[in-house]
């Protein structure tokens, strides 16, 4: 029992040494890439249900995108 104690503390001890750093990466300014615009006439031959899917998933990527600039701010502002 003596050395089981003599463990824990000494493990203790040890751990207490130990720190953590963070590390900040080098995140850089990536520009948002121009986007084609799109005519009317180009896609009136969609259906209405498949023209709100569109709609859906290019909503869906620009949200994603803009969640991901927010984490990368983020982590350049707790950097500075």
């Amino acid at each position: 029992m003596t050395r089981f104690l003599q463990i824990t503390l000494l493990a203790l001890i040890l751990s207490a040494c130990a720190s953590t750093r963070f590390v900040c990466p080098d995140v850089p300014d990536i520009p948002r890439p121009g986007l084609p615009s799109i005519e009317a006439s180009e896609v009136q031959c969609l259906t209405d249900e498949t023209w709100n899917k569109l709609v859906q998933r290019e909503r869906a990527r620009r949200e994603y995108a803009e969640e991901l600039e927010a984490v990368l701010d983020a982590i350049g502002e707790e950097c500075q």
